[in-house]
């Protein structure tokens, strides 16, 4: 009789590679561990925090700071266009972002 083979405590298969994780604790906490969300960035929080203002001082609710912007663009005077230019600014940052980790 050959040698007893020892089963790995989790085995990951992406496209062609195989891989296999012999500690039980680290496949426990690769598996079982809450993972940060993709939300969890820098850009994210600000979009959040920027919609959320904008939402209590419209008092209305929007999908997202694209549509926030669109909607209240005209209250701002022609030579006031800065603050909504920069706030679409962050919501394509935003948009970038949730691409890439989300798509990844």
């Amino acid at each position: 009789m050959g040698k007893a083979r020892k089963c790995a405590a989790a085995v990951v298969r992406r496209a062609g590679e195989v891989i296999h994780i012999n500690d039980s604790v680290l496949a426990a906490r690769l598996v079982l561990e809450p993972r940060p969300s993709a939300t969890d960035d820098t850009v994210s929080r600000l979009a959040k925090a920027v919609l959320s203002r904008i939402e209590t001082k419209v008092g209305g609710t929007y999908q997202g700071l694209g549509q926030a912007v669109g909607e209240i663009r005209q209250r701002f005077a022609p030579g006031d266009s800065a603050w909504p230019r920069s706030v679409r600014g962050l919501h394509e940052a935003f948009c970038f972002v949730r691409h890439v980790t989300e798509l990844g």
